[in-house]
């Protein structure tokens, strides 16, 4: 993920590594959350 500060682009790739994000720039972490029931369902991911 980019992030803008100052006018400057950079990359975090500790807090939001590129292999985690689709090609559409979901984070998998996301997609997990939104479709889980409930949060026992998002920890059956991890």
């Amino acid at each position: 993920m980019k992030v803008t500060t100052n006018n400057v682009v950079t990359t975090d790739p500790v807090t939001n590594p590129s292999h985690y994000v689709g090609r559409h720039g979901l984070e998998a972490v996301e997609a997990i959350k939104n479709f889980a029931a409930s949060t026992e369902y998002e920890e059956g991911f991890y």
